[in-house]
């Protein structure tokens, strides 16, 4: 009793882990099988390697035949599935056909009396209707993979432009989403809205907000006719000669001197500083700002509206300066970019909008 009492014990209180493991590393003693056969004994030695052997093929094959069983289960009830699906496609096809026909029934009974339809013209209506319907689910298709691919294009330019600001964010800020009229309602009884459509509402919806990004974005120089002097990133410091990162480009100009505002906006600072010299600073819409530094003069004051185009300053050589230059900068969200890529990057996509 005391034996069959340890036996039972695993079985009954230990976990099903812990009692595989168990079982796989139970420890088995040689053993001698004792046969008399008329007067003959014969001797069958079995090894405790081979009693493992055995057990653990035993339990590999139990495991096997149980993989194979959920395996064949699952495979079962997905193709239940499967047919249950399509039996409700084909039902709601039928449905909306049925209802189609019903309609075109009415159509010519109620709005050409005297013009009857026989049912094989109705078929062919239908037929027709359905081959539409087909060629209209492949343009979409194509439409929302070549959507999908502009606004990869064009999320990897603002990541070129160095912009890791939240496009939807920015997007919102003055700027209205276009969307497809009714996209989002559940159509008719015979023109519900397909899945590819309501994809290509979201890639419309996420062109226009990279789109509108862009357009928040200065495509133009603040001066006509410019060269870079200085470009953005790490360059020479030309007062202690050591390597320092230049927030942004410096221009110079051989034609007119006056510095026009890139996007409208309004005037958030206007004065000297240590650095930068006269220095004007203007907010515009999602979160960008502009910087011109080194101005001669400054030709705006704090809070000024003003609209792109417009004249802040004189190009000068005031405060760090070496010579006379535009410092120009572009920030988005507080985030410097290079004004120079962003500007070459912008003109590119405007080109593709127009």
């Amino acid at each position: 009793m005391q034996l069959v009492a340890r036996l039972k014990l695993p079985v009954l209180v230990r976990s099903p882990v812990r009692w595989v493991q168990w079982a796989w590393n139970h420890p088995f003693e040689d053993a001698r099988l004792i046969v008399d056969q008329a007067g003959t004994v014969s001797y069958f030695s079995l090894s405790a390697h081979v009693q493992t052997a055995i057990a653990r093929s035993g339990m590999i094959l139990a495991a096997a035949v149980v993989v194979v069983f959920v395996g064949l289960s699952l495979s079962l009830i997905s193709l239940a599935w499967k047919n249950a699906t399509l039996n409700e496609s084909q039902r709601l096809r039928a449905h909306s056909e049925t209802k189609l026909f019903s309609a075109l029934k009415d159509y010519y009974a109620n709005f050409r009396p005297g013009q009857e339809i026989d049912d094989s013209r109705v078929l062919e209506l239908i037929n027709a209707l359905r081959d539409h319907d087909q060629q209209m689910q492949s343009l979409e298709e194509r439409v929302s993979r070549q959507l999908a691919a502009l606004n990869k294009g064009l999320g990897r330019g603002l990541s070129i432009a160095g912009i890791s600001a939240n496009p939807e964010r920015m997007a919102r800020a003055n700027t209205k989403i276009r969307t497809i009229e009714g996209a989002e309602t559940q159509g008719s009884d015979f023109v519900p809205v397909s899945a590819n459509a309501r994809q290509i509402q979201s890639e419309l919806q996420t062109y226009e907000q990279l789109m509108a990004v862009y357009r928040k974005i200065p495509p133009d120089s603040p001066i006509s006719r410019y060269e870079v002097s200085s470009p953005y990133g790490l360059r020479s410091n030309p007062f202690t000669g050591k390597q320092q990162f230049h927030p942004g480009i410096d221009l110079t100009t051989r034609g007119d001197k006056k510095v026009r505002v890139a996007l409208t906006g309004r005037v958030a600072v206007a004065g000297y500083h240590a650095d930068y010299g006269n220095a004007v600073i203007v907010e515009h819409s999602g979160g960008v700002r502009t910087i011109y530094g080194h101005l001669e003069s400054i030709d705006v004051r704090v809070g000024d509206q003003i609209k792109q185009g417009d004249v802040v300053g004189i190009v000068g050589s005031t405060g760090l300066s070496t010579g006379t230059h535009l410092h120009y900068e572009i920030l988005v969200d507080g985030q410097r970019i290079d004004p120079l890529i962003a500007m070459t990057i912008v003109k590119n996509v405007q080109l593709i909008e127009n």
